[in-house]
């Protein structure tokens, strides 16, 4: 994304990009915001500053890991919404395995746990995202998208937008 957007201004200046966040996180940004200067990004999920700002369950966990852990919330290298994602997928492995404990399944059979998965209805993820849900024909956790546009060198939330729940999206 980076060598795509250092040529934007000379080849397509007036097309304003869209990508997701799984190709940019703050430090990217961060390093060449000359380059990402008004590029907008979409996720189910806050950025690291915008889970700490919450002050929800999830920002006292990731506090708490970080003083654990040594790490500096003011580090970018590891202080960014990646782990953020890292910290979503771990809350979801989490509720399945309760959700198996809870229903009298196997935790340690991965096809209870994937039944158990389909389990989780409206969970923000302790507040780190918008509310997922997870069902048998239809694994996409949220149709609800986090809009962010660079701005000065940081990932500024914009606005969240619903979209349908098309299964033509997904080849179904």
């Amino acid at each position: 994304m980076q060598v795509l957007l250092s040529d934007k201004a000379d080849v397509y200046p007036e097309v304003t990009v869209c990508g997701l966040t799984y190709t940019v996180d703050e430090p990217r940004v961060q390093e060449s915001p000359e380059n990402f200067e008004g590029v907008r990004y979409v996720n189910a999920f806050r950025t690291f500053q915008g889970a700490l700002d919450s002050d929800g369950e999830g920002a006292e966990m990731i506090r708490a890991n970080f003083e654990r852990e040594g790490r500096d919330l003011e580090d970018p290298s590891v202080a960014n919404l990646n782990y953020v994602r890292g910290c979503i997928h771990a809350i979801l492995i989490l509720r399945g395995l309760q959700n198996a404990i809870d229903a009298g399944r196997n935790p340690t059979s991965g096809a209870d746990v994937r039944e158990s998965m389909f389990e989780i209805e409206d969970d923000d993820m302790l507040g780190l995202s918008e509310p997922f849900n997870y069902m048998e024909g239809d694994r996409r956790p949220t149709m609800t998208g986090r809009l962010f546009e660079v701005s000065d060198g940081s990932l500024a939330f914009d606005e969240a937008v619903e979209l349908p729940r098309r299964e033509d999206w997904i080849g179904l």
